[in-house]
């Protein structure tokens, strides 16, 4: 799925994110290392930046740019050595908030790292008062209000799940918006903005709905659990979730699927198309084998009740 010369450069970015830490705050890159290597069972960020199922968050400004000519090396050096920062930024304080993954309160002066080094790269390529600082502080404040707008709420209904859930990952608008104006193309930034914010609904409701079993024992808000909840009420949620919910979840993933292959094909963009029917196929699969499972459960507790 991904270009040799993008996983290279995701290599790169890796390298010099960690020896930057090493050499500016040792202290505080022994923790960070500690925490990563729990965070992601010792994989490199750059292997979890370029997973299948990864959120394509270096490969949506690599199609864009591709579109427009042959892709900048070194402005894709620059992005994704900010996009991996601005992550970590992120999921830092993700993890805090939500409470159920690697993260400890010690690591929060990090986050004065991952900032600096999420912004620095922009501040290289655009001077103060180019247009592009103007996108760059609409988005990353959109994308902030959107993800403590979700977690304040108590129960997710389609209209939050749009506004505010699927919305948390919005700052992948960035690189877009980093890209167009690099090239001056900025024609080109409401349709691919449409990609990232289609894919976003895709990619959270693929997260609630093989990750439910975990969001239920944490007792985490999500669309498909407050779904199953408006449906058959908290005593039956988990009857629901295997009976039917989870059917119904991927009918909706597969109706998001549609409309992104729609908008690959409104961009004429084949590299796109070509991913999301990779990832369509990767997820029937997983599904089809997850739904033969549930209905062996489904029969156990039948037969269990009779």
């Amino acid at each position: 799925m991904y270009d040799e010369t993008l996983i290279e450069i995701a290599a790169e970015a890796d390298d010099q994110l960690r020896s930057n830490l090493a050499r500016d705050a040792p202290f505080m890159a022994r923790a960070v290392e500690r925490w990563l290597t729990e965070l992601f069972g010792g994989l490199s960020l750059s292997e979890v930046f370029t997973r299948s199922d990864a959120f394509p968050m270096l490969l949506i400004p690599w199609w864009l740019d591709g579109s427009i000519g042959e892709p900048n090396r070194q402005l894709h050096r620059r992005m994704t050595y900010s996009t991996m920062s601005g992550y970590l930024y992120i999921r830092l304080i993700d993890n805090l908030m939500d409470a159920d993954a690697p993260a400890d309160a010690d690591l929060l002066p990090a986050l004065s790292f991952f900032h600096l080094e999420f912004v620095e790269p922009y501040r290289r390529t655009f001077p103060p008062g180019h247009r592009f600082w103007s996108d760059f502080r609409s988005i990353w404040l959109e994308t902030a209000e959107a993800t403590m707008q979700d977690a304040a709420l108590a129960e997710i209904d389609r209209s939050d799940f749009e506004r505010f859930s699927a919305r948390k990952t919005g700052a992948a608008r960035i690189p877009v918006a980093a890209v167009c104006h690099y090239h001056d193309r900025l024609h080109h930034q409401p349709p691919w903005n449409g990609l990232v914010d289609a894919f976003g609904r895709w990619h959270q409701m693929h997260n609630d709905i093989f990750g439910w079993r975990k969001d239920l024992a944490n007792r985490s808000v999500t669309y498909f659990l407050s779904e199953g909840r408006r449906r058959r009420g908290e005593e039956e949620l988990e009857s629901w979730l295997i009976d039917e919910g989870f059917s119904w979840g991927i009918g909706e993933l597969t109706r998001t699927m549609f409309d992104l292959k729609r908008i690959a094909t409104n961009l004429q963009a084949d590299s796109v198309y070509a991913y999301l029917e990779a990832r369509d196929v990767e997820v029937r699969s997983l599904a089809e084998q997850i739904e033969q499972d549930l209905e062996t459960e489904l029969g156990l507790r039948k037969a269990l009740r009779s």
